[in-house]
């Protein structure tokens, strides 16, 4: 179909074959037109022209850099070929380099499957199901490996599931690709199987045909002794038989894969990925020293006193709109008026007001246009509280806020946490009292027991400098909705550490 030195398309010079399969071959290209390389994926059109079709067609729906990029798509009937125009990734596949070396060192190959899972993820949440991820079907280029070959990937609706069987190289499919009825967690099975062949040179399950399926569905992993136990623990997690069981998305995936490489003082939530900053058990002096805040509410200011606090991590920046969306769309969410209420009646987010960022498409929520990552505001007490449960965390006290906020610097401050001051509020999980603080307990204060309001802290956009202040509180119930606008929350989870 093609040759070296050849041009294809008046533009594009033909340099040398980098690959093949059982239709498709893979070549080397100049594009004389913009001046870079490219790969050139050619199939014959008549044993191939529909697989070349739905991958063009799926992958022009993917943009990621852990993903190969598809510049165009061509169909020659002279040729009787087409051909995907895509991405060249220069540093060969993952298979070769395993042909080369043998096996990875662990960090590069834990580096290795976060990057197939960030990808990943990115390709699930664009309702695509990889279907055959394998060594060969990943490629190193600029921004590390890259998931290539979408030929077998299926699009899955929402909570939709295949509807017949379907698997690509037996040595890496799950269990369940040999039925109908499977969905995204059998490529959380693929990217498992991967990780321990690179640190192992092997593939876990062996054999030929019917002897290899009966291994993937009885056997247990046998894991090297030399492979670290939390190492261990992560592939057995991606490697369970029932999917129930496995890391439900590539984000759990991969944020298990970060936490092994995280400095002592970070840890991360599997459930929305947000990295958590250590800070330490200790006293520090909570309130505020300089008297009334602008001489007229000097009610909301803490007399300044001496505070002890255990150990916990913090989410280093606000919750993003992002990461709001994920929540909404795993729980039952009714609309009431302006607000969106949970199952149970409680308020989440005051969506009938122009700085809510988050929008409903069907019964789908998803961030407005280029505020993804933008802090969520409009959220109810109620809904930042029942955000970190959902993510197995709480909500922090005033006095975990103050402590986290009172270090010199400010993007980031010197615990590494952004934004505490002037972005948006956060709310804490104490109830309003104007007297609390002048008689409270000095080890860990939680605030009254009882209350119709709640504090926030650390100021927001719209803030003057005086509610910026570390000293500052602010408390509302927003029944109404009319202060929500710069109120936004992060989540706190317990060390273990204490006196």
């Amino acid at each position: 179909m093609l040759q070296a030195n050849m041009q294809l398309f008046d533009r594009y010079n033909i340099t040398k074959k980098i690959g093949s399969g059982h239709f498709a071959e893979v070549w080397a290209a100049d594009d004389t037109r913009l001046g870079r390389q490219v790969a050139v994926k050619v199939l014959p059109i008549d044993k191939s022209y529909a697989i070349a079709e739905s991958e063009a067609k799926l992958l022009a729906q993917l943009h990621h850099q852990n993903i190969i990029t598809l510049w165009d798509f061509e169909v020659s009937q002279t040729e009787g070929a087409v051909y995907l125009i895509m991405e060249h990734a220069k540093g060969g596949t993952l298979r070769l380099l395993l042909e080369r070396q043998g096996t990875l060192p662990e960090k590069q190959a834990i580096a290795y499957a976060s990057q197939i899972c960030a990808g990943l993820a990115h390709a699930h949440d664009k309702n695509v199901l990889h279907r055959d991820l394998k060594p060969e079907n990943l490629f190193l280029g600029e921004g590390g490996l890259k998931i290539g070959d979408f030929g077998l990937a299926r699009i899955l609706e929402g909570s939709q599931k295949a509807s017949s069987a379907g698997t690509g190289t037996i040595a890496y499919s799950a269990p369940e690709q040999f039925e109908p009825g499977y969905d995204r967690r059998a490529d959380i099975w693929s990217v498992g199987i991967i990780l321990f062949e690179m640190l192992t040179g092997d593939v876990p399950f062996q054999g030929e045909g019917r002897q290899i399926m009966k291994r993937i569905f009885f056997d247990d992993v046998e894991i090297p002794s030399s492979i670290p136990s939390n190492l261990a623990s992560v592939i057995n997690k991606a490697l369970e038989k029932e999917p129930d069981e496995r890391f439900q998305t590539a984000v759990e995936l991969q944020t298990a894969l970060k936490a092994l490489s995280a400095p002592p003082h970070l840890k991360y939530c599997q459930k929305d990925g947000m990295k958590m900053v250590y800070i330490p058990a200790g006293t520090f002096m909570m309130g505020d020293e300089t008297g009334d805040l602008d001489g007229t509410e000097s009610w909301l200011k803490i007399p300044q006193h001496e505070v002890y606090t255990d150990a916990f991590y913090m989410d280093e920046h606000a919750i993003t709109n992002e990461q709001y969306c994920k929540f909404l769309n795993a729980i039952s969410v009714k609309d009431e008026g302006s607000s969106w209420l949970d199952s149970s009646g409680n308020r989440l987010i005051y969506h009938n007001l122009e700085y809510c960022s988050i929008e409903k498409s069907g019964s789908n929520f998803k961030p407005k246009s280029g505020y993804a990552n933008h802090p969520v505001v409009s959220v109810y007490w109620e809904g930042a509280n029942a955000y970190a449960k959902w993510v197995g965390g709480r909500l922090p006290t005033e006095a975990e806020w103050e402590k986290a906020a009172r270090v010199k610097r400010f993007a980031p401050n010197g615990y590494g946490l952004y934004d505490m001051a002037g972005n948006v509020y956060d709310w804490c999980s104490d109830y309003w009292n104007s007297d609390y603080y002048k008689n409270s307990p000095k080890d860990n204060p939680t605030g009254p027991s009882s209350g119709s309001w709640h504090v926030a802290r650390g100021g927001g956009w719209y803030s003057d400098s005086n509610r910026v202040r570390c000293g500052f509180r602010f408390y509302d119930n927003f029944d109404i909705g009319h202060y929500v606008y710069d109120v936004g929350f992060r989540v706190v989870v317990a060390s273990g550490v204490s006196k």
